[in-house]
């Protein structure tokens, strides 16, 4: 597993936290960083999971996670959000809305 976090306090506290679990023994690693700049030499990846600040474009993030994404893709939006009648990937998209948050799930073509 390969987590990108933008924000260097947040990525410690999540190190941190990986650590008072038990889950800081490998298998997975934590950059910090943009992933949208960063996702090509990430990836790709069976499955992709993202949770952008509500205030950015989803839409954005779609066009480029789900290139790298082989088989699915998550996205964490903001329930108001109006999610494309198709994606640029071709994949399948459909929309679970818990109260104030959406997920976007695309699987692949």
């Amino acid at each position: 597993m390969v987590a990108v976090e933008r924000n260097r306090r947040a990525a410690a506290v999540a190190r941190d936290n990986a650590r008072a679990v038990g889950a800081d023994v490998g298998g997975w690693s934590l950059t910090v960083g943009d992933v949208t700049r960063m996702v090509e030499e990430l990836g790709p990846f069976d499955g992709v999971v993202a949770d952008p600040p509500y205030v950015e474009d989803p839409d954005r993030w779609l066009a480029r996670l789900a290139p790298v994404a082989a088989r699915w893709l998550v996205l964490e939006v903001d329930a108001r959000r109006v999610a494309p009648a198709e994606t640029d990937s071709g994949g399948r998209l459909t929309v679970r809305r818990f109260g104030s948050t959406a997920l976007w799930v695309v699987r692949s073509a």
